[in-house]
């Protein structure tokens, strides 16, 4: 990607957002067409940003400079930006590009469907019908590489009908031009024939295109109407055309059931010669009756007032699109010409006046006609009671009518600037939103005015006045995001309620539009209080360049002095976009780089230090000249309070939408307060818990180790003959007692003497042991004898074998236990060397 590519990118980025049977595209005359001149399509790569770098100026001179800079800052005064034609000719750092190359807006041209109600940029349409015919191995031929030349002839041939053109007849005229300004050898104009045709029957089959325009939301509010009603107006005219067909049958036959004048004519005509002998009047009354009984009159003239009240429909609802009343403010060269609308200007005071009055006979007109329906099918199925649906009908008025019927409704559209309604009827237009009658306002927001440096005067909201009623559906957009801007006006006219369609009037300026929504000015946003019954899911601000963030985000890409390539973190904030306006000029001075000390900070930051930081600062932006040249600019301190106010109203629309939301926050810091604590005591229990186990443990082992020894110690006094010999007595010489000696020599004497045999020393059967619970994983005993000692599945030491090792391993890990918690027991083998020391040694831990 070329850096030019890139920087679009970037920038563009933020500042937005079929039958085969169809006639052919060529069908149009080519030699017809005129000469069109040749386009250079090849873009300009611009240079990157660059920073100065001069030369330091001198203690004193900076002191004497900056002294001056805070009074600028204070008092807004005594600054200013170049200008050149009322237009400042610097610019903010991410609008650079467009100082010398202009700006067209990428959603445009811009195609409209009418009878899907669908919207969107034509350059989509074309990239995604090019994408879907490229071929299986990847080319794409010539009308892939030529597409952006199409897209130009495109936007040509769509200036040249002032700004709207039918589709597909805006394709075809830029078919043949561009045909005719390739001028292809004959194989490859027969391919790019192929191309266009396989083209032709990807795009949409009808529709409109249009340009951007200051007129644009004028005509999508038209396209939007027309769209909106085009299906339930053309089911409730076939509708109204059935029922009045079978009126129209139900009183013929009723006029057959009766003699008339018409009979007594047909009978004197018929028998001419007797009428001086028969009274031709007095034998047509008793001729007999063509069918039944005549049906009551009252039934009679109610059939007919029926049938002539849904003729009316036809000039009533479907020959008028809408009724469009225009502010005495509004400028007569921009008064619309809606297809099919009546167009009124309002006296000067009486704007929403105008707007009751003219729907209460509108409505009334439409009223009527639509209970005519009503009451034509009960008649039909000769279900119509007079004491029932007589007094039901009587009090039946617009509030009876159902949302397809409102729908159907010729729409009323008021026009105004959004200063005229604050200044001269905000209470009227109030009222009128209370009323929950589907008035549809279309406001403009035409200018802005600086924030007074000795006031803290904060923007009167018109839509959050709107939102207020909470009944009343909300549309704030600007001409540069169209999708948005039909979306949002096919919504709200499908919303029977009232609705407010708040558009920042743009002129020929659509960059400054886009940093309008960019730098947070004006903010898109909808309200629908039918989406939800819950407050914050009635809001949408997700067509807002990073919606979640308090200023957009970006990154640009500069030379430093030393022509290297660094990048900069930019956020794009209100003071940005005020800097493209003269009016906002004078709050603003260029500071030159020999000023620049570490007291200059950026916007910002600057916005959120605490008022012991900032007090020494002066806040700036980066802008460029048209040599893309960077420079600081310092923002005077009634910019930085008009900053600090659109943050406000910006925060007001991110709560209500869910972002940022401090109710979310504090709801999520009762989660995470409430788990921790849950947590803490959750641990808490545990180790209560731990050290129960432990001390039902070391109580468990000390009773254990009771019950053993005195086991042993029970069998040694029940059993002293057989007892086994301690480890002392099976390694000493046996001696007797004085008193047993003499016993068995006295014993002995009588007999003869016999020598007897030794008796085999007897072994303890007591083995090592370990207090298993109370292990604390030290791998002392581990490392030192693994065949003796190993971990179970909680990592701690038992006696695995006894016999794995020599006895002296099982001592020294007895002696080397921390914990203290390892048994020795008796050795296992009785011919280990050293096995006194050894027992001796063992009994400390025994």
């Amino acid at each position: 990607m070329t850096k030019k590519k890139e920087q679009d990118h970037i920038i563009r980025r933020f500042f937005q957002e079929e039958s085969d049977e169809r006639p052919s595209i060529f069908a149009a005359d080519r030699e017809s067409a005129t000469a069109f001149p040749e386009v250079d399509f090849q873009p300009v790569t611009p240079a990157l940003p660059n920073l100065p770098a001069g030369q330091k100026a001198g203690q004193e001179e900076t002191k004497a400079y900056w002294r001056n800079l805070r009074l600028f800052f204070r008092s807004g005064k005594g600054g200013g930006l170049p200008l050149f034609k009322d237009r400042p000719i610097v610019a903010p750092a991410l609008l650079g590009p467009y100082l010398t190359q202009g700006f067209s807006p990428e959603a445009f041209p811009f195609w409209v469907d009418e009878v899907s109600g669908d919207g969107k940029p034509l350059k989509t349409l074309i990239d995604n019908a090019l994408g879907s015919n490229s071929s299986s191995n990847g080319s794409t031929g010539i009308l892939f590489d030529n597409r952006s030349r199409l897209e130009a002839l495109l936007a040509k041939e769509l200036d040249k009908a002032a700004g709207i053109g039918a589709w597909p007849e805006l394709l075809r005229e830029a078919a043949v031009r561009l045909q005719r300004q390739l001028d292809l050898p004959r194989l490859e104009q027969e391919a790019l024939g192929k191309e266009l045709q396989q083209l032709e029957r990807a795009l949409p089959a009808a529709g409109r295109v249009y340009a951007y325009s200051e007129h644009l939301p004028l005509r999508l509010l038209e396209a939007a109407i027309r769209s909106n009603r085009h299906e339930l107006l053309t089911e409730f005219r076939e509708e109204v055309r059935l029922l009045s067909n079978r009126l129209q049958d139900l009183l013929t036959v009723e006029r057959q059931k009766a003699p008339s004048q018409e009979d007594r004519e047909k009978l004197r005509s018929t028998y001419d010669f007797a009428d001086t002998f028969i009274n031709f009047d007095q034998l047509s009354t008793i001729e007999p009756p063509a069918g039944s009984a005549p049906m009551p009159e009252e039934r009679h003239h109610r059939l007919e007032e029926l049938l002539h009240t849904l003729e009316t429909a036809a000039e009533t609802l479907f020959e008028r699109t809408a009724t469009v009343i225009v502010a005495h403010s509004w400028p007569e060269e921009s008064l619309p010409s809606f297809e099919g609308a009546t167009v009124r200007r309002a006296p000067e005071g009486g704007l929403c006046r105008e707007a009751r009055e003219t729907f209460r006979g509108q409505i009334a007109a439409a009223t009527k006609i639509f209970a005519a329906r009503r009451i034509a099918e009960l008649e039909l199925r000769e279900q119509y009671e007079q004491e029932v649906h007589g007094d039901f009908f009587a009090h039946f008025d617009w509030r009876s009518l159902t949302e397809e019927e409102l729908a159907i409704c010729p729409a009323l559209i008021v026009l105004s600037d959004d200063s005229y309604l604050l200044e001269k009827e905000l209470n009227e237009f109030s009222q009128l939103l209370s009323t929950y009658k589907p008035v549809k306002f279309l406001v403009y927001k035409r200018q802005w005015r600086p924030y007074p440096a000795e006031t803290l005067t904060a923007q009167r909201e018109l839509a959050a006045l709107a939102v207020a009623h909470r009944q009343a559906f909300v549309l704030q957009s600007t001409s540069v995001t169209p999708g948005d801007l039909f979306d949002g006006m096919r919504q709200g006219l499908e919303v029977q309620l009232p609705a407010l369609f708040y558009v920042l009037y743009t002129e020929d300026r659509p960059l400054w539009a886009s940093a309008a929504i960019e730098g947070r000015a004006f903010p898109g946003f909808r309200y629908n209080p039918l989406a939800s019954d819950h407050w914050g899911s009635r809001f949408y601000i997700g067509n807002n360049p990073q919606p979640e963030n308090n200023w957009p985000d970006h990154t640009m890409k500069l030379q430093n002095a030393a022509g290297e390539e660094i990048e900069l973190p930019l956020p794009f904030t209100f003071a940005d976009f005020a800097a493209q306006d003269p009016t906002w000029a004078p709050y603003f001075q260029i500071v030159p780089e020999r000023y620049w000390t570490e007291h200059l900070v950026p916007l910002d930051p600057y916005l959120y230090l605490p008022p012991e930081e900032a007090y020494t600062k002066v806040p700036f932006i980066w802008m460029v000249d048209d040599q893309q040249l960077l420079m600081r600019v310092a923002v005077a301190w009634p910019l930085v309070l008009a900053c600090r106010e659109r943050l406000d109203f910006w925060d007001f629309l991110q709560e209500n939408a869910g972002f940022n939301s401090s109710h979310v926050e504090q709801a999520l810091e009762r989660q995470r307060e409430e788990l921790e604590l849950a947590r803490s005591q959750a641990l808490e229990e545990l180790k209560k818990q731990h050290l129960q186990e432990v001390e039902e443990a070391r109580r468990t082992a000390a009773g254990e180790a009771m019950d053993n020894l005195a086991a042993v110690l029970l069998e040694l006094d029940s059993l002293p003959a057989a007892r086994p010999a301690t480890a002392v007595e099976a390694v000493a010489p046996k001696t007797k007692e004085p008193a047993e000696e003499s016993a068995a020599t006295e014993a002995e004497e009588p007999a003869e003497k016999v020598e007897a045999a030794p008796e085999e020393p007897a072994l303890p059967l007591g083995e090592a042991w370990i207090e298993t619970v109370l292990c604390t994983s030290c791998n002392e005993c581990i490392d030192l004898n693994k065949q003796i000692f190993r971990y179970n599945a909680d990592k701690q030491a038992y006696v695995a074998d006894p016999k794995g090792g020599p006895f002296a391993d099982i001592v020294q890990a007895a002696e080397s236990c921390p914990a203290g918690i390892i048994h020795p027991g008796a050795p296992q083998d009785p011919n280990e060397p050293g096995l006194e020391e050894l027992i001796n040694r063992a009994k400390a831990y025994n």
